[in-house]
């Protein structure tokens, strides 16, 4: 009895999921990204990779609160679109020109 009990369980709660991921996909904007996909999270390697720095300066600027990231578990992950891509923002310069002097 126990056994059948648990195969439901897990059947239901593998439906909920289904149908929730379903009604999400029906609501959500086509035009927005899907920013938490895990398709789109890097770990600490792909995302330094990503904005062509070393590891250890996106680990200082993460530890300096310059770019924000996910912690899951012992996990570090960046988003693209939440994390990386505003923090090369907050990195661009502008130019002025040439100085004449």
């Amino acid at each position: 009895m126990k056994e059948l009990l648990d195969y439901f369980e897990t059947t239901l709660r593998r439906l909920i999921r289904e149908e929730i991921r379903s009604a999400l996909e029906t609501y959500r904007d086509p035009e927005e990204p899907a920013l938490y996909s895990p398709k789109k999270l890097m770990n600490t390697k792909e995302a330094a990779e990503y904005c062509g720095v070393s590891d250890l300066t996106l680990y200082r600027s993460r530890k300096n609160c310059e770019i924000g990231f996910f912690r899951i578990g012992n996990r570090v992950l960046f988003s693209v679109e939440k994390h990386l891509i505003p923090f090369l923002e907050s990195r661009e310069r502008k130019s002025f020109g040439m100085r004449s002097g």
